[in-house]
């Protein structure tokens, strides 16, 4: 007489299944919530740098100049009209240095950019994106006013 036995998942393999997912889980979730926090100040400083981008390219295909203001105090950047308030997890500042990306002096007043037909800007600039305790997370840069790159750097510890 054959028994046949019935496919399937025996209790014990079951929670122990379960009792790996939850530690793993457990583990995890401060490291993704930490993953999380950076990619709001990731995000913050890619949206500061595409908006000058936007500013000095359509400056070269329109042919006209294109003014770009940053409202350091209520974190909002203002270009053709409409205004862009940056993420609430974030505070902008300013270096007074731009060559120094540890410098993050500048907490208020109203920058103004302007971009010239023929790629370049009035003035070198860094915008410091900082998470609510003040701690330094990302720098974009305006380095060079005659090429008007700009480019994101993360500060060394």
């Amino acid at each position: 007489m054959l028994i046949r036995r019935r496919g399937g998942f025996a209790l014990i393999e079951m929670i122990v299944v379960v009792g790996l997912i939850s530690l793993l889980t457990y583990i995890g979730y401060p490291y993704y919530k930490v993953f999380m926090r950076n990619a709001a100040y990731r995000s913050a400083a890619r949206e500061v740098a595409s908006i000058m981008r936007t500013a000095r390219t359509e400056a070269i295909t329109m042919n006209r100049e294109q003014n770009l203001d940053i409202d350091l105090e209520n974190n909002q950047i203002r270009y053709q009209g409409s205004t862009n308030k940056v993420s609430p997890l974030v505070d902008l500042r300013a270096a007074s240095d731009p060559g120094d990306e540890t410098d993050c002096s500048v907490t208020d007043g109203e920058i103004n950019l302007r971009f010239y037909p023929n790629g370049t800007v009035n003035r070198a600039l860094s915008i410091c994106v900082l998470n609510s305790d003040g701690d330094h997370k990302f720098t974009t840069r305006l380095l060079f006013p005659t090429t008007g790159q700009v480019e994101i750097v993360r500060p060394q510890p």
